[in-house]
């Protein structure tokens, strides 16, 4: 949806603040949303948010439809869709984190992380292809999808039953039920300031990686389609751009599957690549041939995976209690991201060309990397 605000923007041609605006306006809300919503998702189970969530998004998809050509509609539309995934994925989360015990987390959160890939390649690719058939029609097919989504929380989803003076979940489902113990981590909240610091500091540490991830791939799917399509810039058309977009994501899932198979999450290794990532960005100035701009995203794809499901492996694994909650931040983190990144990028972009903002979002991805290792330093002196 945020592919298709873009380019909607793009086909009005409206100036770079404005695409930025429409780039941004998710972000800027799911940034607010998502703790809130985490939190409250914790209150009322993930059925009940996700039920919220895929209703709403699917008539704001039909709103959206309707007016296309409305630049205030589509913002505000943007802005809701923003609100109503700060239901939708905490919750998500939590919940494959509760049901995937001990050893079968990292393979549990993979799933997730491959299953949400899927979905991401599939959108930015399928958005300027169909931008170039009938720009409004992406906005229906959100719709479409928010509805099927709706039947298949309301007939599938297990219902929580939540005590939280035992914290203990059950889980009624038409053919099974599961009782869910939330034993404390090493590091816990419970035991004394101290140890509270120290799981703070972690959660810190991993949502600050999970910030490299998301100021990157805000930029990639919320500024580059305009820089792909604009005719000042590169000049591509839909089915051109949508095949890169689908690139990226295709190698981005491929990093998930990778990550579901190795055993445990190295910490130092993801430091690494997300400080590979404002290198793998600068790497699109050296040239704008179609297939050296493919291969680049692709890397940079690839890069973004093996950050973000680290760094949602260990946040989650760490935090045995208020999982929405900490899912909360974790996606607020991914909208300061798409917020940040796609108005930044988009100024960066009107007042000195690709180059400022290759470099602009370049800067702010190796200063969270660079704090996210110090911050990891201060923890370990901490904890002797």
């Amino acid at each position: 949806m945020i592919v298709a605000s873009v380019l909607v923007g793009t086909t009005l041609g409206l100036p770079g603040w404005q695409v930025g605006l429409l780039a941004s306006a998710y972000g800027s809300s799911y940034l607010f949303a998502a703790i809130f919503m985490g939190y409250l998702s914790d209150k009322i189970g993930s059925k009940a948010s996700m039920i919220l969530a895929t209703s709403g998004i699917s008539a704001t998809g039909v709103l959206m439809f309707l007016f296309p050509t409305n630049f205030f509609l589509i913002f505000i539309g943007e802005l809701v869709v923003g609100i109503l995934n700060g239901f939708y994925w905490p919750s998500i989360e939590a919940l494959t984190s509760q049901l995937s015990i001990g050893d079968a987390h990292r393979s549990g959160i993979s799933k997730f992380c491959i299953s949400w890939s899927l979905g991401y390649m599939l959108g930015p690719f399928l958005a300027p292809v169909l931008d170039d058939v009938f720009p409004a029609i992406s906005f229906l097919l959100v719709s479409v999808i928010s509805g099927i989504n709706l039947l298949i929380a309301t007939i599938f989803l297990p219902t929580e039953k939540i005590d939280h003076a035992l914290k203990v979940e059950v889980y009624d489902h038409p053919t099974h039920s599961c009782v869910i113990n939330h034993p404390y981590a090493p590091i816990s909240g419970k035991t004394n300031g101290r140890m509270d610091k120290m799981l703070f500091t972690t959660s810190v540490v991993y949502i600050l990686l999970a910030a490299t991830y998301s100021f990157t791939k805000g930029f990639v799917v919320g500024i580059f389609p305009d820089i792909a399509k604009g005719e000042e810039f590169r000049g591509w058309g839909g089915m051109q751009t949508g095949v890169i977009l689908a690139v990226f994501g295709m190698a981005r899932t491929l990093a998930f599957v990778i990550h579901g198979r190795t055993k445990q999450e190295n910490y130092r290794l993801t430091v690494i690549y997300s400080a590979l990532l404002p290198a793998s960005m600068m790497l699109l100035v050296i040239s704008r041939e179609y297939w050296y701009t493919m291969i680049v995203l692709a890397i940079t794809g690839f890069l973004t995976g093996l950050v973000y499901g680290n760094a949602l492996d260990s946040l989650m694994k760490v935090n045995q209690e208020a999982k929405g909650f900490v899912a909360g931040w974790f996606e607020s983190t991914m909208g300061i991201g798409a917020f940040a990144s796609a108005m930044i990028g988009g100024i960066s972009l009107d007042a000195g060309g690709e180059l400022l903002a290759y470099i602009s979002i370049g800067l702010i991805t190796l200063s969270l990397a660079v704090a996210s290792s110090l911050l990891k330093t201060c923890s370990m002196k901490w904890a002797k």
